[in-house]
């Protein structure tokens, strides 16, 4: 196997994340948190079982899992059903989150997680923002050609 030459490798265009879309619930009891979002991370963890040994001499692998977590931070507001509001409202609820990375709206990432409330304060005089990392129920969903609008989240409803 050859190693292309560099003007042989394939080009894609590089993600600049924004401007795009963050929304968490479904659609009537939604939360768009795209404006007060400055970081978003989807990411996975994997853990892997041992491997065990079998009388012939061969290893059985072990099973190989992920926790999903999607997790940022975001500039805090104590407006009735912002942000703050809206995840101590629905600390331990699982509901469905729609993730656009940026204005061409071709890719997007689908999926659940359960909220955990938004913590409150920070320095005197100054915007103050709240870090979170709710945890994935189950695989997140990447669809590059989603051609996503930011209309609603994934199936589902919310609790």
């Amino acid at each position: 196997m050859t190693t292309p030459l560099p003007s042989e490798s394939p080009r894609r265009p590089l993600l600049t994340l924004g401007p795009g879309t963050l929304v968490l619930g479904s659609v009537g009891t939604q939360l768009d948190m795209s404006c007060q979002l400055t970081e978003i991370n989807i990411s996975a963890e994997g853990d892997s079982e041992d491997a065990e040994a079998v009388l012939c001499g061969d290893m059985i692998a072990g099973a190989r899992t992920y926790a999903w977590t999607v997790a940022g931070a975001l500039f805090q507001d104590v407006a009735e059903d912002g942000v703050i509001d809206f995840t101590w409202k629905h600390a331990g609820v699982e509901m469905p989150f729609k993730f656009v990375p940026d204005a061409t709206g071709t890719a997007a990432v689908t999926g659940r997680v359960t909220v955990d409330p938004l913590n409150l304060g920070g320095t005197v005089k100054q915007k103050n923002k709240s870090e979170f990392e709710w945890s994935a129920v189950g695989t997140p969903v990447f669809d590059p050609n989603s051609n996503a609008s930011t209309e609603g989240t994934s199936p589902g409803t919310e609790g």
